[in-house]
């Protein structure tokens, strides 16, 4: 089920009284109408607020004591006052019960983070206002935001032991400086922002390319800055696929927060940017592959309400499961964004593993050397880092790796020159090894021997008859290699060879995959590789097809929902093989 929260009368309340304030009450009641329209709200489950409770004990964990206490006498003054305490603060008005919708919105978003954290929602989106990623520690209000909700609720949920990692991303045409200083010298949360750079609010050198944490939290601030307006779909995905997905898994974070804003879209009368409401919702797709899809959206810009109410649909439509709209991407990327994304890489290459392997293009190469002092700089001195810094990313968790070179022994001694060989495996492990991808520190090597019990592989064996296992067995093993062949041609199998090792390959093929399949469940690895062969998935409840014996993923899908059904409720399958299975 996925969350929405949408409180109107407490939203109006936070309304300026300068006409130009961008920020109005519109965007959101555009937004959620929409959704009705749309009938997607009937699908949705709203998040109940108290009338009585506001989380306004929760504003330390982001704001100073001078800062609270100012914004509370708020409350009390008349509009001559505020408009004096509002001139404090850059591109900020409020009302006097500004500060407690505020502190109202803490109360939404902590209990939806929390929903999401414990599985009562799979996903959730916020309309809520006023925005909060410009919202700093000391000054507080700016650029529209009082009051930084995100950081909050990150740190309430750390704080609550919901979620040790936490993935930001932040899509908002401005740089949210107020979220990445929160979060600057933190190895647990992990801030990524593709935003404008070209003299733009919030007119920081901040949200540069180089600013890339500091102490235990460096490498976990990414700035993707544009250095020019027009930035279209391609851009975006181009940004997310190369830099965003590539650090998440990696990562491999307890719940994504992503900072909604709007004013990236074409249509927003701010941003100059021109992203389709189609893009944002493939861009929430590929961010709900990560966290086991807990995603927490919140609302930060977007100022052209029609456009707003676009791409939430189009946002919310995908949180719901529904099929991902068409995204036509048909130019060339932007020079300037390839540009940006390869200093990103070249940058953030210091720090994680999956840029180890990434080639800069011509052009970027050989200034890399250059790029990385000029841009690593520390918060506090502003010290140019210097390069050649190893990454020092901690890998907490294995890659699983299964390979037995038993499987080596199932052969065709008729036709050699057959095209299911022993070669198409040993030659993987040859250049795994030789590419270092092996070694204890990065992968768990299994060869599936003695892991999983010979009984429920033949007697227990849930994809296939009895019959045909206990006959395999017995058949293969009495049989001289000469006259299985022959057997097999003469009872008109269908591309299938063996020998007198084929059952024990068969066997050790499905054991290593349902091996290493546990060391995912058990938390000893967070992926796995199996190299295995013969394949399986032609084989049929009774008979060997298409040089597969045993239907190893079936056998895996089923032995996953048998031994984990806490964890296992559904799988999915996915064979790109060029042969359907």
């Amino acid at each position: 089920m996925t969350g929405i929260a949408y409180y109107p009368e407490h939203m109006v309340e936070h309304l300026c009284h300068d006409a130009r304030y961008s920020d109005t009450p519109d965007r959101l009641e555009a937004a959620y109408s929409r959704l009705e329209e749309a009938q997607l709200l009937s699908r949705m489950r709203p998040v109940e607020l108290s009338k009585h409770e506001e989380r306004d004990d929760l504003l330390h964990l982001a704001h100073s004591d001078a800062y609270i206490n100012y914004m509370r006498s708020s409350s009390s003054e008349d509009h001559l006052k505020i408009s004096e305490m509002t001139m404090k603060f850059d591109s900020v008005d409020f009302t006097s019960s500004s500060f407690g919708v505020a502190c109202k919105n803490l109360q939404i978003t902590t209990r939806m983070a929390r929903d999401v954290c414990t599985e009562k929602l799979l996903n959730a989106f916020a309309l809520i206002r006023p925005p909060s990623h410009h919202s700093e520690y000391f000054m507080g209000a700016n650029g529209y935001c009082l009051v930084n909700t995100a950081a909050i609720t990150i740190k309430q949920m750390q704080r609550e032991h919901l979620a040790e990692k936490v993935l930001i991303l932040d899509w908002d045409v401005h740089h949210g400086q107020g979220t990445q200083n929160q979060f600057y010298e933190d190895d647990t949360v992990l801030y990524i922002s593709i935003h404008r750079f070209d003299g733009f609010f919030p007119y920081l050198p901040e949200g540069d390319i180089g600013y890339a944490g500091f102490g235990k939290g460096e490498g976990f601030n990414i700035n993707i800055p544009w250095t020019e307006t027009g930035m279209c779909d391609e851009e975006y995905i181009a940004a997310v696929l190369q830099v965003v997905l590539p650090v998440g898994y990696e990562f491999n974070p307890d719940l994504v927060v992503v900072l909604a804003g709007f004013d990236s879209a074409e249509g927003d009368p701010k941003g100059q940017m021109n992203v389709s409401p189609e893009c944002f919702a493939h861009i929430v797709h590929h961010m709900s592959g990560l966290a086991r899809g807990k995603v927490l959206m919140l609302l930060e810009g977007g100022y052209n309400p029609e456009v707003v109410a676009d791409c939430v649909e189009c946002c919310v439509s995908v949180l719901l499961g529904d099929p991902l709209p068409a995204l036509h991407l048909s130019r060339e990327l932007q020079s300037s964004a390839v540009e940006q994304i390869l200093k990103v890489i070249a940058v953030q290459s210091r720090f994680w593993s999956c840029f180890q392997f990434q080639q800069s293009s011509v052009g970027v190469a050989e200034q890399r050397h250059k790029c990385l002092p000029e841009l690593m700089i520390s918060p506090s001195d502003k010290k140019l880092e210097a390069p050649g810094k190893q990454p020092r990313h901690e890998k907490t968790k294995l890659v699983g790796y299964a390979y037995n070179e038993a499987m080596l022994k199932h052969r065709n001694d008729i036709d050699p020159s057959h095209p299911e060989c022993p070669e198409r495996i040993s030659a993987i492990h040859k250049h795994l090894l030789g590419a270092g991808l092996l070694c204890a520190d990065v992968c768990c090597v299994t060869d599936g021997q003695d892991r999983i019990s010979p009984e429920y592989l033949c007697s227990a064996n849930p994809v296939h008859s009895q019959d045909y296992l206990l006959k395999q067995e017995d058949y293969m093993k009495c049989c001289k290699p000469a006259k299985l062949m022959a057997d097999y041609h003469d009872h008109n199998r269908q591309s299938i060879f063996c020998n007198e090792h084929t059952w024990e390959a068969a066997q050790l093929s499905a054991s290593c995959l349902l091996a290493v399949l546990e060391d995912v469940f058990t938390d000893r690895v967070t992926s796995a590789f199996a190299n295995i062969r013969p394949p399986g998935h032609h084989a049929e409840v009774n008979r060997a097809f298409g040089f597969c014996f045993m239907n190893n993923v079936a056998i895996a899908a089923e032995y996953a929902r048998r031994q984990f059904p806490s964890l296992v409720k559904r799988v999915l399958i996915l064979d790109w093989d060029v042969h359907h299975g």
